[in-house]
């Protein structure tokens, strides 16, 4: 499975995360006035319009993801116990080449994620408010450390800041600035690929980025598309000279 897609779903707020075949074809209430509409398929082009991978989300009956299958063959398979869930990576060859466990707190959000493959073991640990948002999380493998802070208002990150370490020393540190469409609803978060035990999702859709990790800021802007129900059926992502864009289609 390629990198850009794992690395949005597996992390997901990690933000830094995103990643059996029995559905609930339904919308499904998370909170006071949010509705849950689950991805079904979710395709990525580059600059020139080319599809780069095709992903497949299926969910149990409970709404949970439980497989991510690709087109070039490789898949996370999920499974749900009573205080962690594990995701194991698949190659093409159908060959297990990484295992995540996500630990849950008493509320059922992930304290800890330990990610076990062929070039090491990593933890990340996280923090949230009271309503369920994450507030920080923490990479730590072997002598390295990323730690990074967010600030939340609306229901939205707002910013966050990230520093990293080698041992005690400071290596590199950033900040990352988010506009919103406030108009608009966030239909492609953590919830919407089932995924709710890594925190509360942005309630409306990234409209700049300014990341700031040297002299120079980078802006990265989005536009989308939505279809009669108000959901994200294409987001178009401009980072410079760059264009890339990702379709969405939903279980009905």
């Amino acid at each position: 499975m390629k990198t850009n897609f794992l690395f949005s779903v597996l992390f997901i707020l990690g933000t830094f995360i995103l990643f059996t075949t029995c559905k609930k074809k339904e919308t499904v209430p998370v909170s006071a006035g949010i509705k849950v509409h689950r991805i079904q398929t979710e395709v990525s082009y580059n600059s020139n319009n080319q599809v780069t991978e095709i992903a497949y989300f299926d969910y149990d009956q409970s709404n949970n993801l439980t497989e991510i299958n690709s087109d070039d063959g490789s898949s996370v398979k999920y499974s749900y116990e009573a205080s962690k869930v594990i995701a194991k990576v698949y190659n093409s060859n159908n060959i297990l080449t990484e295992k995540i466990t996500y630990n849950l707190n008493s509320q059922g959000l992930a304290s800890s994620v330990i990610d076990s493959s062929s070039s090491g073991i990593s933890t990340q640990t996280y923090n949230y408010n009271g309503s369920g948002y994450v507030t920080s999380s923490c990479l730590t493998e072997n002598t390295f450390k990323d730690s990074v802070q967010l600030v939340i208002s609306g229901g939205n990150i707002i910013n966050l800041t990230d520093t990293v370490y080698f041992g005690t020393m400071v290596v590199s540190t950033g900040k990352i600035i988010y506009e919103y469409f406030t108009d608009k609803t966030n239909t492609i978060g953590e919830q919407n690929y089932g995924m709710s035990f890594v925190g509360k999702m942005n309630q409306n859709l990234v409209k700049t980025e300014i990341q700031t990790f040297g002299v120079t800021p980078t802006v990265i802007n989005y536009a989308y598309e939505t279809d009669s129900q108000g959901r994200v059926t294409k987001k178009i992502i401009l980072n410079g000279g760059n264009y890339s864009s990702v379709s969405y289609t939903y279980e009905n």
